[in-house]
């Protein structure tokens, strides 16, 4: 504070200020000097708004002292009350000032005795709901929520109601032995008090009401503040009032897109677990919810939201674990370890993986390893620091924690599947894909199961889902055949049709189609890489639907192409004495050849080099010349004065000398063979 009014003891503004009803001289300085800072825009706002609650709710302060200020601040929050819309969106001194009185009031409240505020409690309480109606603000609107809530309890006996729940001893050194003895260390709640609370009144189910109202805000805070403010005053309530409670708070979740509602009612039940509101036979209803919280993820745009919505969901396992004995949470610990495992290893977000990991080490510890089958184990492996790297968590970890517990690994894959292979983040569909085929071998039965519902999900017509469940399959044939796992020929017939069915629908048209040709092209190299069986004019189809791509004016998809021809060409037409038919040189080199020389795209050239540079020697040195002909066309493509569309193009220029290099290799190779 400013020494100055320290020394002269009042404030130049507060002239009008009396000794009020006997109040010493000292006590009105000090209420004086306070007044004026709480309007300053920095901490002394608080400082002096603590000053103010301390000094006014000693047990030695007379009531009218207090009741003088009360009135003066309501007479305050009455005038904010009349101004402009306009005004009140200001940072104005009038704003800062409103900040600093809702702050002193909420500490008079939380710190005062029941009986002296009682009196003004109603009328400040309804000055209260009104500022809330009409206010923006997310610090205004913070206080208001964090004052009702306080206003609300003060209409309460401050006692604790009987008939919550306890769990009794909190010792972790217990929680084995508490997982195998489920009547060590457990109160039940008595009920025989259940409903010796006071009677309710009109302030404090308003105080609820609008509590479950800010419950849902748009701001996290406040949300969180009104998930605590419900927490309390259920602790003073009858067993049917928290009841009722409960269910308003489940009603949160009645709207599966609302992320603020979920967020909000995953805050409330949490509060209301570690304070024993949430008794044991409501988890039946409600750990459904939670589960779904978990993995909440709703699109929006070009992007998601839930994230939120998981950490707190999280928060709630965390408390359940807490809050509850192992007997009361047995029939619902695998559920909600599988979750959290789930999350922490393919979550998008890091602080959800960390919460979910964190949240799984609490279950473990409090629920005992008994109850939680290779808990320890799987915390060594899934910890703070490990998960922090996505990619490893879906290539690494996930086998590892599959490996250690394989009931985990069915549900990692539908997991996968339902969620991240049609996830709207690119990146993690690719991760999926990987994660998948690294699971593949621990459960082939379900895994062949998995491969079919990919094969009918290949030709969808979300993009997303299509993108997904391309790329793993792709990933997970060649896994499969690799490691010789007989996959059923009738699925095979699927797989193969996958590509023509694709081109059929014309799937490679609209949004995403440059995703999906480059995922496409991975699968046909999948499939050479595994050497499916399929007819000649299947192979054909192939080859002709790698041409195309070959042609598009992306790098990613030409690259991708070329890599799924060279395989796919090395596969099925590298091998057999005689020169390749016709057909097949129409299709391959004899095109890519004809491209280069006259085609005025430049994709499409850049295209054919590549496609030229990666061909197998039986195409490229029969019949005799035809070495000769590609040479001589990567040599005339190569020359920097070469124009593709009255252009120069550098990049056709690049390839053509690179690949220009390697057929003179062949040439030299193939001389001293002969």
């Amino acid at each position: 504070m400013d020494s100055t009014l320290l020394v002269h003891g009042k404030s130049s503004d507060m002239t009008d200020t009396q000794p009020a009803f006997g109040a010493s001289s000292l006590i009105v300085d000090i209420i004086s000097i306070c007044k004026s800072y709480l309007c300053q825009t920095g901490p002394a706002r608080e400082a002096a708004s603590i000053c103010l609650s301390s000094l006014l709710t000693r047990p030695d302060m007379e009531n009218a002292v207090l009741n003088s200020f009360v009135e003066w601040a309501m007479t305050i929050l009455l005038s904010w009350l009349t101004l402009s819309e306009e005004v009140r969106s200001c940072l104005t001194v009038e704003y800062f000032q409103l900040l600093g009185i809702l702050h002193c009031l909420f500490q008079i409240f939380k710190l005062g005795h029941r009986q002296k505020l009682l009196s003004f409690g109603s009328k400040l309480f309804s000055i209260c709901l009104e500022l809330t109606s009409i206010s923006h603000q997310t610090a205004v609107r913070k206080l208001l929520t964090k004052l009702i809530q306080r206003i609300g309890m003060n209409f309460l006996a401050p006692k604790v109601a009987s008939w919550r729940y306890l769990r009794g001893s909190r010792s972790l050194c217990l929680g084995s032995l508490l997982a195998t003895d489920s009547n060590v260390g457990i109160e039940e709640p008595d009920n025989s008090l259940g409903n010796d609370c006071d009677e309710v009144s009109d302030e404090v189910e308003e105080a609820l009401d609008r509590l479950i109202t800010l419950l849902h805000d748009k701001d996290t805070v406040i949300r969180w503040s009104a998930a605590k403010g419900i927490g309390r005053i259920t602790m003073r309530l009858s067993k049917d009032s928290a009841a009722d409670i409960v269910d308003a708070v489940i009603s949160s979740f009645d709207d599966s897109h609302a992320d603020s509602r979920w967020h909000g009612g995953c805050l409330a039940l949490a509060e209301l677990s570690r304070r024993g509101l949430l008794l044991p036979d409501r988890l039946y209803e409600v750990i459904p919810f939670i589960e779904n919280a978990i993995h909440f993820d709703v699109l929006r745009g070009q992007h998601s939201i839930g994230s939120h919505v998981r950490d707190a969901a999280c928060y709630v396992c965390w408390a359940f674990s807490r809050a509850y004995s192992p007997a009361v949470m047995a029939p619902f610990t695998a559920a909600v370890t599988t979750a959290l495992l789930t999350t922490a290893l393919f979550d998008r977000e890091v602080n959800c993986r960390r919460a979910a990991s964190a949240a799984y080490q609490e279950t473990v510890g409090r629920q005992g390893d008994q109850n939680v089958s290779y808990g320890i184990e799987i915390i060594t492996v899934v910890d703070y620091y490990s998960i922090g790297n996505r990619s490893s968590c879906y290539t690494s970890l996930a086998h590892t924690v599959a490996s250690i517990n394989k009931k985990l690994n069915s549900s990692f894959l539908v997991h996968l599947q339902e969620a991240k292979l049609s996830h709207w983040d690119k990146h993690i569909r690719q991760l999926a894909s990987k994660a998948v085929a690294s699971l593949a071998l621990i459960d082939v039965p379900f895994t062949l199961h998995l491969l079919s519902q990919l094969a009918m999900e290949c030709t969808a017509s979300n993009v997303n889902v299509r993108h997904g469940s391309i790329l793993a399959m792709a990933e997970l044939l060649f896994k499969l055949i690799s490691h010789n796992v007989a996959v059923p020929s009738t699925l095979m017939s699927e797989i193969v049709e996958i590509v023509p069915n694709i081109n059929k629908n014309r799937l490679f048209r609209g949004k995403g189609g440059e995703q999906i040709r480059e995922a496409v092209c991975g699968l046909i190299e999948s499939i050479a890489r595994s050497k499916v069986p399929m007819a000649t004019k299947q192979q054909v189809t192939y080859v002709e639907s790698l041409n195309e791509h070959l042609r598009q004016p992306h790098e990613g998809i030409q690259l991708a192409a070329r890599s799924a021809l060279r395989e796919f060409l090395y596969s099925y037409f590298s091998f057999g004495d005689s020169a390749p038919s016709d057909r097949l040189q129409k299709l391959t080199v004899l095109k890519y050849i004809e491209g280069l020389e006259s085609d005025n795209n430049a994709s499409v050239t850049r295209g054919y080099a590549l496609a030229l540079g990666v061909l197998p020697l039986r195409l490229v040195v029969q019949p005799v010349g035809r070495l000769h002909d590609v040479l001589k066309v990567l040599s005339i493509s190569s020359n920097p004065s070469k124009k593709v569309g009255g252009e120069y193009d550098a990049d056709t220029c690049k390839i053509c000398s690179c690949f220009a290099l390697h057929c003179i290799e062949v040439k030299t190779h193939f001389t001293i063979m002969i």
